[in-house]
């Protein structure tokens, strides 16, 4: 009876000040290239003991679905993965880590959980970065092809305010979202938002006539001083080479920012996942398959070997007490949140806190008037 009537924490939506002390952690520990979603308005927030790490999770059943890493300091890891397991285990929930780092891969493994390798990140030392060399022929060749028929690549912060680009995008989208057979997703993948997103950098390939070929965006790494590409996509009719001359000019442009690093997103690798007849299998095909290939001949993972990465592991990390399947469903429910509506419902109930505050100072004030 006991074990039955164990107190379930609430999962709540974050208040105003939890927002910017999670922003805080982000904007000083966020080493992982998706520590940046960790601010999603879909998140619910771990603190550890000491207050300056954070864990984001959503949960999906009775199991608890982590974006990234814990964010904090790196020799508090240990202790808040500890924390966060006795928390959860508290709860009677269940545990899955998506793209874990390879730097803290054993910190897992001596928590007792299980590691499954997913894919790699590509990694660009962006200061280094340069089309020279025979190394880069491809891309040159490619990015030069892409000029010659008239191509070039502006670049936004924050917003794109040419509204004529902005529609053309926002029909690549739709498109695009058609293909995939669904809509817009969230947790551990961004979402193209008309309005905008002031910390993002916009990537556009048009042409003489105005015509948008291509684009892509990124979000900051702030941990590491860097930015991770998020939206990649394309219209159905590009000039070839296109996409080879965005990612090549976005990086440049980030290396003249003085961006150390850049990533190109997961790439997931050929039989990384050896349980492909599993709902687990499925659902992470068609997670990586949702970062943007963008090419149907060709891999996502060759098209970012051409810029010459570092390859940086990437690993699903779950609990003894999930089974494959569970892992798979919680996973794919936790990225097919309607970002969308969970923005609306968090801006209204921020709106109604915000409403109820300034009712309850006036409230406050008219009872020292009557007193006074």
């Amino acid at each position: 009876m006991a074990q039955i009537f164990r107190p379930v924490a609430a999962v709540l939506i974050p208040d105003t000040a939890t927002r910017d002390k999670v922003n805080e952690i982000v904007r000083i520990y966020g080493t992982n290239s998706i520590s940046y979603f960790a601010l999603g308005e879909d998140k619910s927030y771990f603190f550890s003991n000491s207050g300056r790490s954070v864990i984001s999770y959503v949960l999906q059943g009775s199991t608890a679905v982590v974006a990234g890493d814990p964010i904090g300091p790196e020799d508090e890891m240990p202790e808040v993965i500890k924390q966060f397991v006795a928390f959860c285990n508290e709860q009677d929930w269940s545990i899955v880590f998506w793209q874990i780092r390879d730097q803290v891969a054993a910190l897992y493994r001596s928590a007792g959980f299980r590691l499954l390798k997913i894919g790699e990140d590509a990694v660009i030392d962006a200061q280094k970065f340069t089309l020279k060399g025979g190394a880069m022929a491809n891309v040159r060749s490619s990015a030069k092809r892409a000029e010659k028929d008239g191509l070039r690549v502006i670049f936004y912060r924050g917003k794109v305010s040419d509204q004529e680009q902005l529609h053309q995008m926002e029909q690549i989208s739709q498109h695009w979202l058609a293909e995939k057979g669904g809509s817009e997703m969230s947790f551990s993948l961004g979402r193209f938002d008309a309005q905008g997103d002031p910390q993002q950098i916009y990537g556009l390939a048009v042409d003489e006539q105005n015509k948008v070929h291509a684009f892509v965006s990124f979000i900051p790494v702030y941990g590491r001083r860097g930015w991770g590409l998020d939206l990649m996509r394309r219209a159905e009719q590009c000039a070839p080479g296109t996409m080879e001359l965005l990612l090549a000019r976005s990086i440049e442009h980030m290396k003249n920012l003085g961006t150390q690093m850049i990533s190109l997103g997961l790439a997931p690798l050929s039989n990384a996942n050896e349980d492909d007849d599993t709902f687990l299998g499925n659902s992470i095909d068609f997670l990586t398959d949702r970062f943007g290939n963008p090419s149907k001949n060709q891999s996502l993972f060759n098209f970012k070997k051409k810029f010459q990465p570092t390859w940086e592991s990437r690993y699903l990390v779950y609990s003894d007490a999930l089974n494959l399947p569970k892992i798979g469903w919680a996973l794919y429910n936790a990225h097919q949140t309607d970002a969308s509506l969970m923005g609306t419902l968090v801006q209204t109930i921020n709106e109604w806190q915000r409403k109820h505050n300034l009712s309850e100072k006036a409230r406050l004030k008219s009872v020292e008037a009557a007193k006074a």
